[in-house]
């Protein structure tokens, strides 16, 4: 796991257990309201960002590892199916655009509530990482510094923005 901070050193898949008791690595969590919403047309952005927002750690420590499920259940929480959803974070590059979701221009970036980073894999971490943008901070399954995550990913990564 990471060493310090805001690292997220190895990472593992979304699938393989832990996280932040968030109802496990199926469903929607423990929070919802029910069924999700099939209709691609309907996705509440405050409702993700909310429910990404509490139930995130405030820093990286040991229970992390599991921002896909968590970036997962947050778009869940907003009305969107993600049936067929990747296990790893890198995947969801692909995944995204399935599901209304369009990559946004690097050059002069400005973040939007409920835009969505993809970073790829990198040495140490074949899962690579996701995050969505709150408002005012980038969560995943925690409270980031920055975008990356991590200084794994820190200006090493090939990265995706995404915005709906």
């Amino acid at each position: 796991w990471g060493n310090s901070g805001d690292d997220s050193s190895s990472l593992p898949s979304e699938g393989s257990g832990g996280g932040n008791n968030n109802g496990g690595s199926q469903g929607g969590g423990s929070q919802g309201g029910g069924g999700v919403n099939t209709n691609p047309n309907s996705y509440n952005i405050s409702n993700a960002v909310n429910y990404l927002v509490s139930h995130a750690y405030p820093s990286y420590n040991n229970n992390c590892g599991y921002c896909a499920r968590a970036i997962r259940e947050a778009l869940e929480a907003g009305g969107l199916s993600t049936t067929g959803h990747p296990v790893s974070a890198c995947d969801y590059d692909t995944f995204l655009p399935k599901i209304g979701f369009h990559s946004v221009d690097k050059n002069n970036y400005s973040p939007q509530k409920g835009d969505i980073i993809v970073l790829e894999a990198v040495e140490g971490h074949p899962n690579g990482h996701i995050a969505m943008y709150s408002g005012s901070k980038w969560i995943s399954d925690f409270v980031q510094s920055d975008m990356w995550g991590g200084s794994a990913f820190r200006n090493k990564a090939e990265y995706t923005l995404f915005r709906r």
